[in-house]
Order: structure tokens, then C-alpha cells, then sequence
């Protein structure tokens, strides 16, 4: 069951509008059939709100502020104020603001009224409190920042802008609403109680409910008021009145569809036998899991695009045969492990269909115009083990495959897309496979940064000149491929935590940046094993910045690239010779760059001759 108990909470300064237009809006509320909370007097005795009103404002699903003349100097309606944008921060709380005969602008800086109140706050017991005073300003600043409706006296009717606002709280709570009654005196007392018996005694349970009594006492009417307050709780709900007497006129067949046509929003819906009707009702009943459509491709469907919105329970979709009336669905349910679509009538799934529980996904026919696909966002989608053939994407610029923790496979195909821009699987850690030989031709941006199983590079098949950035991060690669010279464009280049990387020796990665990347300017080897920065790193002229922090084996600095102004090497052991030393304080003075505590050692048994650069 849900955590509501009100549809609406109202926000108001009792002596200014309570018996006046707060008092009418609760009216028209009411009537209309949505709960709302309006506190009385006694709840807002002393000067902080009480727990009851607390647990009033979380357990409503929207909030109605209205501001009046006297709001800010209410320190009560202050601290009201801040606990409902607390929950609009948390809980996404839907505010509704209204500037009653009040201007928005000062509301919003306090100004006028407002102003004055807050600087009678101030020359009174708040004088020495300036952090709660900011805590007020910055929530009336932030609920006057949100769309509401003006009221002016004098301007328009309030009828007609409590209308308005029914008419808002009403397509926001998105159902149809039933009347209650004219003058629903004393129900809400009634209402409250029945809440809290279903809440306390029936949580999360099929219950029935009677509510019984002599005729005129107000059981449709209380039922009706439970109705409005739960319905949308549920996949889908019907109010069925006056059962007896339909029955006997119209037959059992017309209430059956009558309850179909309510549950599955489609009008028209005939049976034509009871029997029928019977066995239909049990499996609507029953929680949708699977669906499957395998229709004629002539066929003419009529299919709602909202229906799968209310499906939260289906785990697999398949769509196998191409329907050409079935259009793009607005919605799919997050619930979905299993998804695929023969004939997709679409060029993109619903921007609000989270793929996070996705086991297979079909992407070789989920989209029937995938020449238009441009970009494909897989993050965080941790059931996805493997990338298939992408060779039906050829326009693809963008994949993401960020934190798909159990992908183990990318198919090669995707080393072949040549319209490829940005690529980025970070954090995949079980990623083992990735395409043997790519030719990206206009990839900028690879990122392949804690794929931590991942222990060899793509070879390249021809020059990929616009890749730039490139991030290797905490892989296990042993070794950069000499291929990777048709990287001649690479100008950013991320190796921390390479732990498997072989920078030592004769082979070492520093020998062969020279060949490799001439245009390199930024270099990242932290936390490495990195022992030698050799002298042949002089010959990377464009090399501008090196960082080498953590790296704890580092012993010596050779040489440095004539053109490098910005070294960082913090916790690392460093011993250089003199002149080496001298070049580099040489260029820290000639440059405004910060080159970060190196520690030289001119000798390794005298630590206090120990000379640390830093600016």
C-alpha cells in the first residue's frame, strides 16, 4: 500500500485567509473528492509544528502553499515552509504555491511585507540566529521560484482561480475523480479512521472491506471518498454502484463489461455470455508477467500507446511480427528483464524506461529505422553480459556501457562503426572481451577506465587521427600494441593504477611514447610501478603535463620534455642530480604553473638533505 494518507496538504496563516479563500479551496477540494489536510487551531498552538503535523506534510503526495500578507511573520508557517521543501527535495513532494494578493518578487527576496516581517525576525529573538533566518529566506525563495497562480483582490473572482487550482490537483493526481457530496460535513474524521484500520491491519494484502449500516447515513458517500483516495494505487480500479439493481435491469454481462471497460480503459469491450465474462475477469486479475504479440502483418490493431504503463509487473516483452498500426509506446515498465521487438515503430525507446534490469535486450530488432539510432545509453544496466552484432547501427555516435558490472563481451562489430564519436565503459569490471581490431575513424573520446579484467588493447587497424582521450585507468593490460602509433592525434593519455603495465625496462611504455604519440601533451601514470623517468622522455616536445603521483617505486628523473611546464609527482621518492634539478627549478621559474611537493634526494642516506619544490 502506499505511504499516503492525503492527497493534499494545505499551507496557509490561519488569521488571514482561514475563513476566506483557504477555507473555500478546502471546500472545492473536498467536494471534488481529494482527502486534504487543513489543520485546525489546536495544532498550531506554541511556536514549532507538532509531530502530528509532521507526519501530516510527509504523508501527503502534494502540497498547496498559500502565501498571504502575514505568512512571514508566522515563524510556525516558516518552519512549515522548510519541512515541505525538505520534502520536496526528498520525496519529490509536488508544491503547488499561491501568491494571495501578495507579488511573487516579494516573496521570492522578501521584500514589502515579507521584508518587514523578517526584519522584526530579526531585531527579535532571532537576532543572534542568523542560520535559521537563512533557512527561511532560502525556502521562500525556492517555493517562490516554482510555478503557482497569482491572486490579486479585486482582479478576477476566486471562484474561478480555485477552479483553476481543483482543475491542476486533479490532472497532477491523474484519475477521474467521483463526486463526494455538496456538503461533506464530518467526513473526513470518518475517512481518517478507515485509513488508519487499513494501514495498521491489512498492509500490503488483498482485503475486503464492508461498510454497512441503515440506508441514508452516508456509506456511498464514505465509499466513494476511500475510492478517490486509493484508486491510484492500483494498475487499474473500477467503482461499480448500484450493482442489484444493474444487474436485474441490464443483466450480469453488462456489469462484467462495465468492470472490463474500467480496468483496461477501452470502451466498446462485449462478451456476450456470462461464462465468457468469468474466466476473462480471473486472468485481468491476475499480474501481467509476460506478454507476447505474434500477429499477421496486415493486421489492424488498435492498441492504447499508455497501456503498458500500468503493466508494473511484466518482466518479458516480445513483439514478433512487424503490426504497422501499433504505434511508438510512451511508456514501457521498468520492470522489463526481457525485451525484444520485431518491427520497433520507433527511432528511440521512452526517454523514461530505465533499462537497469534488462537480461537481453534485442537490439538487432528493436528498432526498424536503426540507420536513425545516434545514441545508445546502456549505464548501470548490470544483467547485460554481452554486447551483440552493432552492425546495424551504422550512423551509432554515442554508446555508453558505463557500470554494466557483469558485461563480459563486446562484440567486434562494434570496432567498426565509423561513426562512432564517444565511447565509454567504465567501471564494466568483468569485461574480458573487447573487439580484436577496431578502425574508429571518428572516435574523440575512449574511455575503458576500472575494467579491471580487461588484460589486452584492440589492435588498430588504420589512423584514427581525431581520438584525443584516451583512459585506461586501473585495467590490467600488460602492454601498449604498436598499432596504437595510428593514435598519432592522442593528446590525453590516462594509465593510473595500471598495475600489470610493463613500464620498466628496455620495452617499457615511457621508451616507446616518443614513436608512438608525438603529439601527446598530457601524460597520468599514478600509483604506478613506474622505477625510471628515462631520458628519452626529452623527446616528447609536446608533452606539457606529467603526474606521477603515489608512485611510490620512483627513484629517478632522468630527463624532462623540453616543453613541460606542470609536473606532479606528491608521495613520490625522487632522486634526481643536480643539473636535472636545476633545469627543473629553471622552468618553474620561467612559468605560472604549480609543479607539485616533489621530494628530491641528493642522498639516500642523508634524508635531512631533502629539497621539496611546490608554489
Amino acid at each position: 500500500m502506499s505511504r499516503y494518507t492525503y492527497d493534499v496538504f494545505l499551507s496557509f496563516r490561519g488569521e488571514d485567509t482561514r475563513y476566506g479563500f483557504t477555507g473555500n479551496l478546502y471546500s472545492a477540494l473536498s467536494r471534488r473528492g481529494i482527502f486534504t489536510f487543513f489543520d485546525d487551531d489546536a495544532l498550531r498552538k506554541g511556536e514549532e509544528i507538532n509531530p502530528s503535523l509532521r507526519k501530516a506534510i510527509q504523508e501527503s503526495r502534494i502540497s498547496i502553499i498559500v502565501f498571504s500578507k502575514n505568512y512571514a511573520s508566522s515563524t510556525f508557517c516558516l518552519d512549515e515552509l522548510v519541512h515541505i521543501l525538505e520534502c520536496y527535495t526528498k520525496h519529490n513532494m509536488w508544491i503547488l504555491p499561491v501568491f494571495y494578493d501578495v507579488d511573487p518578487s516579494h516573496v521570492r527576496h522578501q521584500k514589502g511585507c515579507f521584508g518587514e516581517a523578517f526584519a522584526q525576525h530579526e531585531r527579535g529573538r532571532f537576532k543572534d540566529d542568523i542560520q535559521q533566518l537563512q533557512k527561511w529566506r532560502m525556502a521562500l525563495h525556492q517555493a517562490a521560484d516554482l510555478s503557482g497562480s497569482h491572486f490579486k483582490i479585486g482582479g478576477e473572482y476566486e471562484c474561478k482561480i480555485i477552479k483553476k487550482i481543483i482543475e491542476e490537483i486533479s490532472n497532477k493526481l491523474n484519475r477521474h475523480l467521483l463526486h463526494i457530496a455538496c456538503y461533506p460535513v464530518g467526513l473526513q474524521v470518518r475517512v481518517q479512521r478507515i485509513q488508519e484500520l487499513m494501514n495498521a491491519q491489512f498492509d500490503n494484502k488483498v482485503i475486503m472491506l464492508g461498510i454497512h449500516g441503515m440506508g441514508g447515513i452516508g456509506k456511498s458517500t464514505l465509499a466513494r471518498a476511500i475510492y478517490n483516495l486509493r484508486a491510484n494505487q492500483f494498475e487499474s480500479s473500477c467503482f461499480l454502484a448500484n450493482v442489484r439493481e444493474k444487474s436485474i435491469k441490464h443483466g450480469l454481462v453488462h456489469i462484467q463489461e462495465t468492470i472490463l471497460s474500467e480496468l483496461v480503459e477501452e470502451r466498446d469491450i462485449k462478451l456476450g455470455d456470462v461464462h465468457r465474462g468469468i474466466p476473462t475477469l480471473q486472468k485481468r486479475e491476475n499480474e501481467i508477467e509476460v506478454m507476447m504479440l505474434d500477429m499477421p502483418k496486415d493486421l489492424k490493431v488498435q492498441w492504447n500507446q499508455t497501456v503498458y504503463r500500468k503493466m508494473k509487473n511484466l518482466q518479458m516483452m516480445l513483439v514478433k511480427s512487424s503490426v504497422a498500426s501499433l504505434r511508438m509506446p510512451k511508456d514501457l515498465p521498468n520492470s522489463l528483464r526481457v525485451l525484444e521487438w520485431w518491427g520497433y515503430p520507433g527511432a528511440s525507446l521512452p526517454s523514461n524506461f530505465h533499462l537497469k534490469n534488462l537480461v537481453i535486450l534485442n537490439l538487432l530488432t528493436i528498432l526498424q529505422n536503426s540507420k536513425m539510432l545516434r545514441q545508445l545509453v546502456l549505464k548501470g544496466c548490470k544483467n547485460i553480459r554481452r554486447v551483440p552484432d552493432m552492425s546495424g547501427f551504422p550512423n551509432l555516435t554515442e554508446l555508453c556501457l558505463a557500470d554494466c558490472t557483469n558485461l563480459i563481451k563486446i562484440h567486434d562489430s562494434l570496432g567498426f562503426l565509423h561513426n562512432l564519436r564517444w565511447l565509454c565503459a567504465e567501471g564494466c569490471t568483468k569485461l574480458v572481451i573487447f573487439p580484436r581490431r577496431i578502425k574508429l575513424t571518428s572516435l574523440e573520446h575512449l574511455c575503458i577506465k576500472d575494467c579491471s579484467s580487461l588484460v589486452m588493447l584492440p589492435e588498430i587497424l588504420a589512423p584514427m587521427q581525431k581520438l584525443k582521450y584516451v583512459d585506461l585507468d586501473g585495467t590490467s593490460i600488460k602492454n601498449l600494441p604498436r598499432s596504437m602509433q595510428n593514435l598519432k592525434g592522442l593528446q590525453i593519455l590516462s594509465m593510473n593504477r595500471c598495475k600489470m603495465l610493463e613500464i620498466n625496462g628496455r620495452s617499457n611504455v615511457v621508451q616507446m611514447l616518443p614513436k608512438l604519440f608525438p603529439y601527446l601533451k598530457e601524460l597520468w601514470l599514478d600509483e604506478s610501478s613506474l622505477t625510471i623517468i628515462p631520458a628519452c622522455i626529452e623527446e616528447c616536445h609536446s608533452l606539457d603535463y606529467l603526474s606521477l603521483y603515489n608512485c611510490k617505486k620512483l627513484r629517478e628523473i632522468r630527463g624532462l620534455p623540453p616543453n613541460m611546464t606542470r609536473l606532479s609527482a606528491e608521495n613520490s621518492l625522487v632522486e634526481v642530480d643536480s643539473s636535472t634539478l636545476n633545469m627543473l627549478v629553471r622552468r618553474v621559474s620561467l612559468s605560472s604553473i604549480i609543479v607539485s611537493t616533489i621530494t628530491c634526494l641528493k642522498n639516500a642516506n642523508n634524508v635531512s638533505q631533502t629539497n621539496t619544490l611546490s608554489c
